[in-house]
């Protein structure tokens, strides 16, 4: 390719690029920004504060379990220890069986609880989010919004708060729970 078919190239492109601009920006509107912060969605509606409840909860019953099962394994090593003495081999080999038995026990019951508690998370998170996602749409057409990010998810460092409508969400979010009797993120 010659040096002038370059050149003329490059003019024509740059020239068409220059038309689509100027056809693009003068048809387009303004974008119009807005961010929402899901941790006080979550902390100030009333379907978040349910939620919250409903895992706290579900988290202190599963700790309780787990209490449970760590006194039982305290207990019986405790009887392992005043019986050696006093014990036959045959029992004291019972009883450390019986307390690897219950450590693997409690092993499983940990793991359980935390992906009991991971994934009930995730569903009630999911839940609110369903709500939710109707709410940030018609806010966002209500308002002539162009798009809409979540402010610390989308990787953002810096927003003037001025454009955060989350208490606008929220107020929309519990406006909505009261008119449907309260019914929320629990989905049970």
């Amino acid at each position: 390719m010659s040096v002038k078919t370059r050149i003329s190239l490059s003019t024509v492109v740059v020239l068409l690029l220059g038309l689509l601009g100027g056809a693009v920006g003068a048809d387009a509107q303004t974008p119009k920004f807005a961010v929402i912060s899901t941790q006080e969605i979550i902390q100030g509606s009333e379907a978040g504060k349910k939620a919250i409840e409903e895992l706290t909860a579900l988290r202190q019953q599963k700790e309780e379990e787990v209490k449970a099962k760590q006194q039982e394994i305290a207990d019986l090593r405790n009887r392992l220890a005043e019986g050696r003495l006093s014990l036959s081999e045959d029992k004291i080999q019972e009883l450390q069986d019986e307390l690897e038995t219950k450590a693997r026990e409690l092993r499983r019951l940990q793991e359980d609880a935390a992906a009991d508690l991971q994934k009930r998370q995730e569903e009630v998170l999911s839940d609110i989010e369903k709500q939710v996602m109707p709410i940030i749409q018609q806010v966002g057409r209500d308002n002539g919004y162009t798009m809409i990010f979540r402010k610390f998810d989308s990787g953002l460092v810096y927003i003037d708060e001025a454009v955060d409508i989350t208490p606008m969400v929220i107020e929309r979010l519990n406006q909505q729970l009261a008119s449907e009797g309260g019914d929320s993120a629990g989905g049970e």
